[in-house]
């Protein structure tokens, strides 16, 4: 599905993404903003898990993280009630700063509506459209975080990590996971997590 808001949507997230100061190596080699990169991720993983994505799902991949650099995880408590505060304010700003976006691409309230409602996640389980963007943004977790995580956790907070977003994804999207090329350790992190949410959900 295209729109005619699409394009110029598009093309203002990347701009401001393009802003974000941390670099990373694209597959390509190239050095791109953390940002870009991500997006360019999830759209990938779209592609993969729906053969039309709408508009607003084409445009959620783009502003999924848009702006994320300018509320670090640091600018909150330590801990889980910390870490849902944080999440709750980034999600916040998404949405606010993909609103602004919108508005000035000419998109309708009902497709906005949309967009927010994928952003936030309401409804995946009702949703397909949005629980492809719950698996891709689990996929790109896996793909792209799993590095860092490693250095910041401890392997049984990990796999509890992991298996906590292994349970948000669908068949389709824990199968891309199981397929995502990783250094040895972290596939066996990985394993672990998938045998323990098979444990979770057999009891």
């Amino acid at each position: 599905m295209t729109a005619d808001w699409l394009g110029v949507a598009r093309a203002r997230a990347d701009e401001i993404n393009a802003k974000d100061p941390r670099a990373v190596a694209a597959p390509d080699g190239r050095s791109l903003p953390f940002e870009i990169a991500y997006a360019d991720r999830l759209e990938h993983w779209i592609d993969l898990l729906v053969s039309r994505p709408s508009a607003a799902l084409a445009f959620a991949c783009r502003a999924q993280h848009v702006k994320r650099w300018e509320i670090p995880r640091d600018a909150f408590p330590e801990g889980r009630a910390g870490y849902h505060a944080w999440r709750r304010k980034l999600e916040d700003l998404h949405v606010a700063v993909a609103r602004d976006i919108l508005a000035g691409a000419g998109c309708g309230a009902d497709e906005t509506r949309r967009v927010e409602r994928i952003l936030r996640k309401q409804g995946r389980d009702t949703d397909p459209e949005i629980q492809a963007m719950q698996d891709a943004v689990s996929l790109v977790t896996v793909e792209m975080q799993m590095e860092s995580l490693e250095a910041k956790l401890d392997e049984a907070k990990l796999v509890d990590v992991l298996r906590r977003t292994m349970a948000k994804m669908s068949p389709a999207g824990r199968e891309l996971a199981s397929r995502i090329p990783l250094e040895r350790d972290a596939r066996r992190i990985l394993a672990l997590a998938a045998d323990a949410l098979a444990r979770v959900e057999r009891a």
